[in-house]
């Protein structure tokens, strides 16, 4: 049975000249074939998200010179790059996909002001990881969000999105279906978003449940990435388990002892890793509903 191409590609960039290695990955991130350089000696990788952790060890190790030059190698959203053709082609497309390209002048005069400002304020542009934004409004809402932060967030800020950024141009690379989870906290008890409850994603392995990630939800419920994107969906059962009452006590209800609700687990399939599954919570310190979303 022949391999997947996607598998075969690895093992041919496993035995590849390290020249070779770096012509295929080394625009994964933006300017800087520097990271496909540090990677190439680590190898084989025995799959595709070994080889991105690889990658993204190499950036955190680098040094503050050259994660600000990593930065700084980006270009602005709809910025003189877009306005001189100068774009790479993954971030021409990423723009694109966005209208970012087709900015009406109101649109244009807003996004070169928030540019501005966060240039003036962090000395690197904005990065945002355009793949998990379906509408330029939410793109606009990330921005004016991140202004507020401090220099030193902002640049793990800016290294997260990076690594939001390669793993979906890696599934362009490999030619994975860019599948993705997700998920989203209602408190209808206090009818809003549940921020900052804290949650757990585990996958079925034997007879018992493997940690994945844990995490904790923002101020919309939600979690600023997918928990899972292509190049990790892997077919299975999982299941997400959520820190309800820990969460209510944070809002200050008083609850019995011990709690009616201490954690809620919704166990899931994934079938096709190419889909986007999203398993939202709604819940009450007594109730909870949930059901596949989009």
């Amino acid at each position: 049975m022949p391999l997947p191409a996607s598998v075969a590609k690895l093992q041919s960039l496993n035995v590849a000249s390290d020249a070779e290695f770096i012509a295929v990955l080394g625009s994964l991130y933006e300017n800087s074939a520097w990271v496909a350089d540090r990677a190439a000696p680590l190898r084989p990788f025995m799959s595709m998200r070994a080889l991105h952790d690889a990658m993204i060890k190499g950036v955190r190790e680098a040094s503050a010179d050259e994660k600000i030059a990593l930065l700084r190698a980006h270009p602005e959203l709809a910025g003189k790059e877009a306005i001189g053709g100068t774009l790479t082609p993954a971030s021409a497309s990423e723009q694109s996909r966005l209208g970012l390209d087709r900015l009406d002048h109101e649109e244009l005069a807003r996004l070169t002001e928030l540019n501005r400002r966060y240039r003036r304020s962090f000395d690197f542009p904005c990065i945002i990881a355009l793949r998990w934004h379906q509408t330029r409004d939410s793109v606009f809402a990330s921005f004016e969000e991140r202004l507020g932060n401090g220099r030193e967030t902002e640049i793990e800020n800016s290294l997260a999105q990076i690594e939001q950024i390669v793993r979906g141009r890696l599934a362009t690379v490999f030619n994975v279906a860019d599948g993705r989870l997700s998920t989203h906290v209602l408190d209808t008890a206090g009818g809003m978003p549940a921020s900052g409850m804290d949650f757990e994603l585990s996958i079925a392995g034997g007879v018992h449940w493997q940690h994945v990630l844990s995490g904790r939800t923002n101020a919309q419920g939600r979690t600023d990435a997918p928990l899972l994107t292509g190049i990790d969906m892997t077919p299975g059962s999982y299941r997400l388990r959520f820190a309800v009452a820990d969460y209510f006590r944070g809002c200050g209800m008083v609850l019995a002892e011990p709690a009616f609700l201490d954690f809620v687990p919704i166990e899931f399939g994934i079938a096709d890793p190419a889909d986007h599954y999203h398993v939202p919570l709604l819940c009450t310190p007594w109730s909870y509903s949930t059901y596949r979303g989009s």
